[in-house]
């Protein structure tokens, strides 16, 4: 009668088998990134009570210090940055001004911009409020400069190349002012509705772009060089808006939100992979604040045992403020991380580099 239960067992095992396999696939592509996870952070039972007991949770914090410095490692790469480049406000306009060099050849274009279908739809519904929502909900409150913002743009006439890149530009730095605004619910709504507008005079231009190429009224190279440039100086908005221009530092956790919303590529793409399967690892460096090598709490225990024991405990207080450091520090140097995650290993399980293998033989030992 007992007997059923066992496929059960054996699917619950399964299940998390293939969980434990999916951390571990995430902690190589991590590592193939350059970023560092303790091994408490796999899942693995051995890791988990042994390696993380004997690192304490500061290991943490010292991965995200390391993986900060990668993160802005990446992003200086992505964007073809000098390795000692901070990235500060000036960094990313910088970006966007050079970007934005390729515009001037679609300015002199001399191609009218005539409006679309797909940018009428978008236009009349801005403020996210629907015909059906506004007659289901007529109380619904909404934002009269989107509504203006809306009405304007509605009823677009035909405009040029020149003066609509000049306005996209305009839009883009009246949104970044509004977005800023902490706690102005209404002003960041109008940031988004300006935002929106910009994307969406910018794929207008871009589909009229192609037709005129279509046409040969100018050439494929001006509308590929456009393309690129509006992929750069978007990327550059993006990682602008989760990066603390103040202290130069990325934040992997809120690229990882942003991957929710949109499609990230390249470089952009690893880190919000990382901050997403890893957020423990990929807290932003300037909310830590200094890291010492041994935590309070460490010292609290050394000093209670020398309380405790007298003089006598010395070795043992000494080992424990010395040994935790030495132990994060040998979890989180290169050696032990290529062991722990490498793509080469038949069965990629942390328990298989030496370290961990040392550990397991000994705490079979212990309980012989």
């Amino acid at each position: 009668a007992v007997k059923p239960a066992a496929p059960v067992a054996l699917a619950a095992a399964t299940a998390e088998d293939i969980s434990q396999a999916q951390v571990l696939a995430n902690a190589t592509k991590a590592h193939e990134a350059g970023y560092v996870i303790p091994p408490a952070q796999t899942g693995d039972r051995l890791a988990n009570n042994v390696l993380g007991g004997w690192a304490g949770k500061k290991i943490e914090q010292e991965a995200s210090i390391k993986n900060q410095a990668n993160t802005n490692k990446l992003v200086r790469e992505e964007f073809g940055l000098p390795k000692d480049a901070v990235l500060d406000a000036k960094t990313f306009d910088d970006i966007r001004k050079k970007a934005g060099a390729k515009y001037e050849a679609v300015r002199n274009a001399g191609i009218p911009l005539k409006t679309d279908t797909p940018f009428r739809n978008a236009m009349q519904y801005l403020d996210g409020a629907s015909e059906q929502l506004l007659k289901d909900y007529p109380d619904t409150k909404r934002v009269q400069e989107i509504l203006d913002l809306r009405d304007t743009y509605t009823k677009l006439m035909p405009v040029t190349t020149g003066g609509t890149i000049d306005k996209v530009r305009l839009l883009r730095n009246e949104a970044k002012v509004n977005l800023n605004a902490q706690g102005d619910v209404v002003k960041q709504a109008l940031g988004l509705a300006q935002r929106k507008v910009a994307n969406e005079l910018d794929d207008l231009m871009q589909r009229n772009l192609d037709r005129a190429a279509a046409k040969g009224l100018v050439k494929p190279d001006l509308v590929a060089d456009y393309r690129d440039a509006r992929k750069v100086i978007a990327k550059a908005h993006d990682v602008e808006t989760v990066t603390n221009t103040v202290a130069g530092d990325v934040s992997a956790r809120k690229l990882a939100t942003l991957l929710k919303k949109k499609d990230l590529s390249g470089n952009l793409e690893k880190i919000a992979e990382f901050g997403s399967a890893f957020p423990k690892s990929g807290r932003d460096a300037p909310g830590l604040g200094s890291v010492t090598a041994s935590s309070a709490l460490e010292a609290g225990l050394s000093l209670s045992e020398l309380a405790y024991k007298g003089v006598g405990a010395i070795p043992a207080a000494m080992g424990m403020m010395v040994g935790r450091p030495v132990m994060r520090a040998a979890q989180l140097s290169e050696p032990y991380q290529n062991a722990v995650f490498s793509p080469r290993q038949a069965v990629p399980v942390p328990v298989q580099a030496p370290l961990a293998t040392l550990l397991r033989s000994t705490q079979q030992g212990d309980q012989q």
